[in-house]
């Protein structure tokens, strides 16, 4: 592996996790306000997660 390849492999073992707990933030925060907490943390997760793998992708 070439020192690129393992400063790339860092970064994205760095950025691991921040989706999700962004997404899961969100998601109880509007579970909160409409009183429907499972179902807006499941849906603020998987954005998060896609948010995050958007991210990684460039």
């Amino acid at each position: 592996m070439s020192d690129r390849e393992t400063q790339k492999w860092y970064n994205w073992k760095s950025q691991q996790g921040w989706g999700l707990l962004f997404g899961f933030s969100i998601g109880a925060a509007i579970g909160f306000a409409v009183d429907d907490f499972a179902l807006w943390i499941a849906i603020g997760m998987v954005l998060g997660i896609a948010f995050e793998a958007s991210m990684n992708r460039k």
